[in-house]
């Protein structure tokens, strides 16, 4: 999983710099198996470009992650950033959502293919935000998927 999220970073790194975000990176050395790389990628991806895009300049991104052997591994990518009004967290998956910002920018395709991803994959996203405070999104990995740490 670590390798995976810094082939992200590797995409994105520059975004980061421009934003002047920083990046906290804590995750073990898990390895996950069942899994199409180039689709996690892709839901990873997504989960991360979000949280650059949505964040304050000079804001943070925090990954980190929970695993318990046999029972769970769940990966969280949190951001500092504008924060999602409570009355939209429940549709924010839903492809080309228009917010009621002014910014009249919307959620687009990134979180109705990473929510397509998911479900292919068969792991579970979780969403909590706090409006102009930050959001944590959470993939949670079922058991079966889990390797050796």
């Amino acid at each position: 999983m670590k390798a995976l999220i810094e082939e992200v970073m590797g995409e994105l790194g520059h975004r980061l710099e421009a934003r002047s975000l920083s990046l906290r990176l804590t995750v073990s050395q898990v390895t996950l198996q069942q899994l199409n790389h180039d689709l996690l990628f892709q839901l990873i991806y997504n989960l991360i470009n979000n949280a650059i895009r949505y964040n304050k300049d000079g804001g943070e991104i925090i990954i980190t992650d929970d695993y318990i052997p046999r029972k769970s591994y769940s990966l969280f990518i949190r951001d500092t950033g504008v924060g999602i009004p409570e009355n939209e967290i429940g549709s924010i998956f839903d492809r080309f959502k228009k917010t009621d910002r002014n910014e009249g920018e919307g959620y687009g395709l990134g979180l109705s293919i990473v929510k397509s991803i998911a479900q292919y994959l068969g792991i579970r996203i979780e969403v909590k935000s706090e409006f102009t405070k930050g959001t944590v999104f959470s993939i949670i990995f079922p058991a079966r998927m889990q390797g050796v740490i």
